[in-house]
């Protein structure tokens, strides 16, 4: 379900969380220097080492609440997300986790995993995987009556991890559940 995102400004890492839906973060995509429009932007889920198993699918539109651009402010990074409208169902190929909203009564648990491409390890070629990931603490912020959270974390996280998913898993449950994105 995870998989390398890549623009015309670099690549990040993404998950599928809908049958031709896609999450990202917004500071991945190649937004234009307004924010209103953005380049192209493609997503090839389970990529290594130029290894493409289901292709590279182009996204066909951008759902976001704020586009974030250059350095990242607590107030941008709590709504630094988009999701991707793909222009096939890759998701009920690879199959997508389920989602749920974080809550501060997790802090400090170290029972989060994060995956991405980083460019410090292989050259965004080879998926990164970290696990027993803690969050240790999270804050509010509102945008346009919408509220958004910043996870704080020590994670090891480079670029290339940006954009990939940050899941746990629950007993009652086959499947992960998505929480945040790095």
């Amino acid at each position: 379900t995870t998989g390398r995102v890549r623009t015309a400004g670099g690549t990040c890492a993404g998950c599928t969380i809908g049958p031709r839906l896609v999450l990202t973060a917004s500071h991945c995509i190649n937004w234009s220097t307004d924010g209103t429009s953005a380049g192209w932007i493609t997503f090839s889920p389970g990529f290594y080492d130029g290894d493409q198993p289901w292709g590279e699918i182009a996204a066909t539109q951008i759902i976001y609440w704020n586009p974030a651009l250059g350095l990242l402010s607590d107030q941008e990074t709590a709504f630094d997300y988009a999701v991707l409208v793909m222009e096939e169902e890759i998701g009920n190929v690879v199959g997508y986790p389920g989602y749920r909203t974080y809550n501060d009564d997790w802090n400090g648990g170290a029972f989060w995993q994060i995956i991405g491409y980083p460019g410090d390890l292989s050259g965004a070629q080879r998926p990164s995987f970290q696990g027993d990931a803690p969050i240790s603490s999270v804050q509010d912020r509102s945008l346009n009556g919408q509220t958004g959270f910043v996870m704080g974390h020590f994670n090891d996280i480079t670029p290339g991890n940006s954009g990939g998913p940050c899941w746990g898993w629950w007993a009652d449950e086959p499947w992960p559940r998505v929480v945040g994105v790095a």
